[in-house]
């Protein structure tokens, strides 16, 4: 799961960079809070514009691929259910279930979101040589453009309990092997192996 650090509003010297994940973990949660500021005056205006069906059928669906990138499967489902919706013209569909819709968006971008407090409080005792092996078939499969094989190796990984910093450094491969960025993701899995 991506997470994100709020940063100190201190003076500026306090100010720590965003991570590559930070940022695209920030830019997720930028994401989330557009849609939502969409989606809700279209849903309480109970879809009667010309255009709010359209509109809402493409924030809908932008957001059934962000929550698919982020792990977020069932939450993908019900984007992709209600984009059904809007393409048939249900209404009643989509009065009824974008309220437990924009909810659970709300709690997505609360659960990937930890303060720099939070840092730290899980203690988890990782498999470093599972972990090691399993890091070097990433590489191997970016080495080879092998999208699946990259894949299937970080699903094995997902499997096991990984502190926070691993799981975001995950997270961070994961979302370069979305794109196709095999070089970055093969460079933050030979980070991870040190």
């Amino acid at each position: 799961m991506l997470r994100m650090k709020t940063i100190n509003q201190g003076n500026a010297a306090d100010k720590k960079p965003l991570s590559p994940l930070g940022q695209l973990t920030e830019a997720f949660c930028r994401d989330v809070e557009r849609v939502i500021a969409t989606l809700e005056p279209i849903h309480d205006n109970k879809y009667r514009r010309s255009d709010d069906v359209h509109t809402y059928i493409i924030s809908v669906h932008a957001m059934k691929s962000a929550l698919a990138n982020v792990g977020e499967t069932e939450l993908a489902a019900l984007a992709g259910a209600l984009e059904e919706a809007g393409s048939n013209g249900d209404i009643d569909v989509m009065l009824a279930n974008t309220p437990l819709f924009l909810d659970a968006l709300r709690a997505v971008v609360k659960k990937i979101t930890v303060t720099d407090e939070d840092e730290g409080s899980v203690i988890v005792d990782e498999d470093h040589a599972y972990l090691c092996e399993k890091l070097r078939v990433i590489q191997t499969a970016c080495d080879a453009y092998d999208k699946k094989a990259a894949k299937d190796a970080l699903a094995a990984l997902r499997q096991k309990t990984w502190t926070r910093p691993t799981k975001e450094r995950l997270g961070a491969i994961d979302a370069h092997l979305l794109h196709g960025d095999f070089e970055e993701a093969s460079a933050i899995a030979g980070e991870l192996l040190g």
